[in-house]
């Protein structure tokens, strides 16, 4: 080899004029797949954004025809789609289905591909297209009792009482609320006046009542809110060595149940505070000296009622202001005196639809 092919060499060697366009040449097809790639996703999830809001308002729209049946949900979102979609949004493979007697649909893509543009070059001929919805309709009945006809507290009593309705929730009884919600007071022994609507009993929950007591305080405003509360101990002593200076307040709930549409009055400790009579009418809601049926007297063991209350029928409370063993007391509950019309019932139903995936 001469000196002047060594320098040949030499200079090859060390050429660097084609390096870029080499580097270009390498790089262009992962960048081609790259920016391709990003035009293609965008299309998938465009098509996936058009398919997700016909499917949300196909699926309420279907579930509002619920109480039509499986049937009637199916074809109305069906139709909804069919309706919104257009162009090659109607060639993707869509699912329905319903449970609940058409209380909830489902809806989605069944194995939707959209067909790429740039991907392909690379082996990715197609993009998967997912959308899905699910919405529900639940009906939520309500009951409202009519005000009670009669809700007299006795004036001449030396505690202050008053009286309150509410609804009960056994199922709900272990939260804050104990389960009692929308607490009226509808009547006093002090002559207030109360204008109050009768509480609206959603499904599951009982018209119950409550009696707050403060202790020989009918004459003592101050005390009625602001008394302080005091614990019921069986056979206390304290409670009969001076009954007349007491001035703590107490709460009874009735926390009523129905079984078989019998109320069950669920007070705590079991006390023994309220008597529950049905009358066949209203003329019957008196006490016996008076030509009614309800019981009379002093320390007598109060009357429960073991029937339900029928239409036409009415409904005796009678409450004993200081439950027997826990302090002086009568017995004759008769101090405070509540009757309630039997079938004054009036139910109304709200249906909720809303999407729930």
């Amino acid at each position: 080899m001469t000196i002047m092919d060594q320098d040949r060499l030499k200079k090859f060697a060390t050429d660097r004029r084609g390096n870029v366009a080499m580097t270009l040449a390498l790089a262009a097809v992962p960048l081609f797949a790259t920016v391709g790639g990003a035009v293609d996703f965008h299309r998938a999830s465009r098509d996936a954004a058009e398919l997700q809001g016909a499917f949300d308002a196909a699926a309420l729209a279907g579930v509002r025809q619920a109480a039509l049946g499986d049937a009637a949900v199916k074809q109305t979102a069906q139709r909804h789609i069919d309706g919104h979609l257009s162009g090659h949004l109607k060639s993707y493979p869509v699912a329905i289905e319903t449970s609940d007697g058409g209380k909830t649909v489902r809806i989605r893509t069944d194995g939707a591909t959209m067909p790429t543009s740039i991907l392909g070059v690379i082996g990715m001929p197609t993009l998967n297209v997912v959308a899905k919805s699910a919405a529900t309709s639940t009906t939520f009945h309500t009951v409202t009792s009519a005000k009670p006809i009669m809700a007299e507290l006795d004036p001449e009593a030396g505690d202050y009482n008053r009286m309150y309705v509410y609804c009960f929730d056994k199922s709900r009884q272990n939260h804050a609320d104990f389960g009692r919600s929308q607490m009226t007071a509808i009547a006093d022994n002090a002559g207030t006046k109360y204008n109050f609507n009768m509480p609206a009993c959603k499904q599951g929950e009982t018209i119950s009542y409550r009696l707050y007591n403060v202790r020989n305080a009918r004459t003592k405003p101050l005390l009625w809110d602001n008394a302080t509360p005091g614990t019921l101990i069986p056979n206390n002593p304290a409670d009969w060595a001076s009954p007349w200076s007491n001035n703590l307040s107490y709460n009874y709930y009735s926390d009523t149940t129905l079984t078989a549409g019998v109320p069950t009055h669920n007070f705590t400790n079991a006390v023994p505070i309220l008597e529950t009579v049905i009358c066949d009418n209203l003329g019957q809601c008196k006490a016996k000296g008076q030509g009614g049926i309800i019981p009379e007297g002093k320390n007598r063991t109060p009357q429960q009622a073991t029937k339900a209350c029928e239409p036409g029928k009415f409904m005796y409370f009678g409450w004993e202001d200081r439950p027997p063993g826990y302090g002086w007391t009568d017995g004759d509950y008769d101090d405070i005196r509540v009757i309630v019309e039997c079938p004054k019932v009036s139910s109304t139903a709200t249906t909720v639809v809303r999407l729930i995936e």
